[in-house]
């Protein structure tokens, strides 16, 4: 097995595990697809697409071309970006569309564990910060619904 390959593969794993302890319902891990999506996590206030490169590897023109088409073709919720992982540091890019309300939350929570999240491409955010104790709306309505 290419050692790349299995390098890439390890974090791919490890970072589906971190995606559900930070809420997700379903991690799906497209391996050994060499498609534009290696991680889709389904969150209760969106989704998110991602492209894992490690240890220094960057996104080439044609990922880079994909990952802007995909954010521009999906609606609303969506969370299109790479996750880039060197020496244990992981790093969010946002490519398209801004960060969705609804994965507000779910972004705090990496970012208290260490993550580093780009507050300043938040979209629709008083004050371009995120707030963790902002629920998403969407679990306000079910909650209020409810009782």
């Amino acid at each position: 097995m290419n050692r790349n390959y299995a390098n890439g593969a390890n974090w791919e794993r490890r970072l589906k595990a971190e995606l559900e302890d930070f809420g997700a319902l379903v991690v799906m891990r497209s391996a050994g697809s060499h498609g534009v999506v290696d991680l889709a996590a389904c969150f209760v206030g969106g989704a998110m697409w991602l492209q894992v490169k490690a240890n220094g590897a960057s996104v080439n023109r044609f990922e880079r071309e994909a990952l802007r088409r995909l954010g521009r073709g999906l609606s609303g919720g969506n969370l299109v970006g790479v996750i880039t992982v060197s020496k244990g540091h992981r790093s969010l890019q946002v490519s398209e569309g801004g960060i969705p309300r609804g994965l507000v939350s779910v972004l705090g929570r990496m970012e208290k564990a260490g993550w580093n999240i780009p507050i300043g491409l938040t979209s629709g955010i008083p004050g371009g910060q995120i707030r963790v104790d902002e629920p998403p709306e969407e679990v306000e309505r079910t909650e209020r619904n409810a009782k």
